[in-house]
């Protein structure tokens, strides 16, 4: 068997027109050409599509959260402090009260004790309107150990009277049935309040004044 015989021969120009070297580089260029129509028309279809055009939708403006303080802080009117009402001192008030006129043999209004009447010493040329009136008196509080075995009795007082209607000079003169009133007597007598006799400059000391005071249980 034989080997079919290969003609080795270089191509002839002019029969093959293709086979040339410029051939061969314009060759490529027809399809290039068409490659290249190819792609612009296939931008072009995706230019045209229906996608919106972003550029002619309205602007959406983010709002700035960053907080912008004042260059300056504005400052509330001072308000006016209030005028303190001055307060004025007034001047104590003085209750003046007549001298009340009592009557001898006076009874007071506590119940169990009785005021007998008052006895004073009087000095010579001494007349009525010189005698001290009573102003306040009070009464002597009936002790809880008498009023507790039901004692009564009674104490004579003898007591002096100062030109300034104070008493003065107190000592117990006579008791019965015991001492058991006498501390409560002493410490009411230390408070009674006179009218001195005389007027004014001519207040005068009136001195003795003697003075039973009954302690009696409410029947």
């Amino acid at each position: 068997m034989t080997s079919p015989l290969l003609n080795t021969a270089p191509y002839s120009p002019a029969e093959y027109p293709w086979a040339s070297p410029m051939a061969r580089l314009l060759m490529p260029l027809p399809m290039a050409g068409l490659a290249t129509l190819l792609l612009l028309y296939a931008m072009h279809s995706l230019v045209h599509t229906g996608i919106p055009d972003i550029s002619n939708e309205p602007r959406v403006e983010i709002p700035d959260v960053l907080h912008r303080y004042p260059d300056k802080i504005p400052t509330l009117p001072e308000q006016e402090k209030p005028v303190k009402p001055m307060e004025v001192e007034l001047p104590p008030s003085v209750d003046i009260r007549e001298p009340v006129e009592h009557r001898i043999d006076e009874t007071f209004t506590n119940p169990g004790i009785r005021m007998s009447e008052i006895l004073i010493k009087t000095s010579p040329g001494l007349n009525l309107g010189d005698q001290p009136m009573p102003i306040v008196r009070i009464n002597p509080a009936y002790p809880a150990s008498a009023v507790s075995r039901g004692v009564e009795g009674y104490v004579d007082v003898l007591f002096d009277i100062t030109s300034m209607g104070t008493t003065s000079n107190i000592r117990i003169v006579g008791y019965s049935p015991s001492k058991v009133f006498n501390n409560s007597v002493l410490k009411a007598v230390r408070g009674w309040k006179y009218k001195p006799a005389g007027e004014g400059e001519s207040a005068k000391k009136t001195v003795d004044v003697r003075e039973r005071i009954t302690f009696v249980m409410e029947k």
